[in-house]
């Protein structure tokens, strides 16, 4: 592991009252993947859990305390692990989810894989639970683009133009916001092997809000590559008659959030 990871590890420990007890030198330690912080995965003969490090930028656009409220709902929900330490600023200690892996593309092929997701998310939209915040997704979008070097902005402007014109059209629909995850991405789902029922856990609450049903289900879709097909399937197996959606608004949902993805990796990820 490199030196400076190793500083911002020790750091770490004397911050963490459960952590302050032990060296890194008690743990094996595997960094994880993330763009948003620094993870690890700390295991010894007593301990299993997931340090996460947050980046120093990210506090400026990331509600820690908005996190904290919702991630505690979702573990109230038995949607989240339990975290045992977390601060204002970013940092948190939680318990390692074994066996487990994380979501895989071909795992969203599977019939049975994808139905023990969609009851996953059914179960937080469902909720009838109030997350703060509230997603503005002409704000974030603009946000976002802004961002960018001015060169990136120029090579994306036609990009940015599409995206805008397909906000107006959704936010044109008149739907109700639900409790959100909104980064759906691969690493965020785990399905537990452990359980003969192989659950599905989801982790790192950190852009979680109120939003549309879409955000959730629009990225799982970009997640698979679905097809047209493949995307009309996974909404039959979600909505109800309390709440049908439609095929065109999930695809505008789709480029929509493609678009974010660009913006934030051109303006976040060297």
């Amino acid at each position: 592991m490199k030196k400076d990871r190793l500083e911002i590890l020790k750091k770490s420990f004397d911050r963490i009252p459960e952590l302050s007890v032990y060296t890194i030198d008690d743990f094996d330690i595997k960094q994880l993947s993330g763009y948003t912080n620094l993870n690890f995965h700390l295991k010894n003969a007593q301990h299993d859990w997931v340090l996460r490090i947050p980046k120093e930028e990210t506090n400026s656009y990331i509600n820690r305390i908005a996190e904290a409220h919702n991630a505690n709902i979702a573990f109230n929900l038995g949607l989240a692990p339990k975290c045992l330490w977390r601060d204002s600023k970013g940092y948190s200690l939680s318990n390692t989810i074994r066996p487990s892996h994380s979501l895989e593309k071909s795992d969203l092929k599977k019939p049975e894989r994808l139905n023990q997701l969609i009851v996953a998310v059914q179960q937080l939209h469902q909720s009838n639970q109030i997350f703060q915040g509230k997603v503005n997704i002409s704000e974030l979008l603009t946000r976002y683009y802004q961002l960018m070097p001015t060169s990136k902005q120029q090579k994306l402007a036609n990009c940015y133009a599409d995206a805008t014109m397909k906000v107006k059209s959704v936010l044109r629909q008149d739907h109700k916001l639900v409790p959100s995850h909104n980064d759906l991405v691969l690493e965020n789902i785990l399905f537990d092997e452990h359980s003969n029922k192989h659950k599905a856990w989801i982790i790192d609450w950190e852009y979680a809000s109120m939003a549309s049903p879409y955000w959730d289900l629009a990225t799982l879709c970009n997640e698979g590559d679905f097809t047209i097909f493949q995307a009309e399937n996974l909404l039959s197996l979600y909505q109800s008659k309390d709440q049908l959606l439609n095929i065109k608004a999930l695809n505008d949902y789709r480029d929509i959030l493609s678009a974010l993805s660009v913006f934030w990796m051109s303006a976040f990820v060297n």
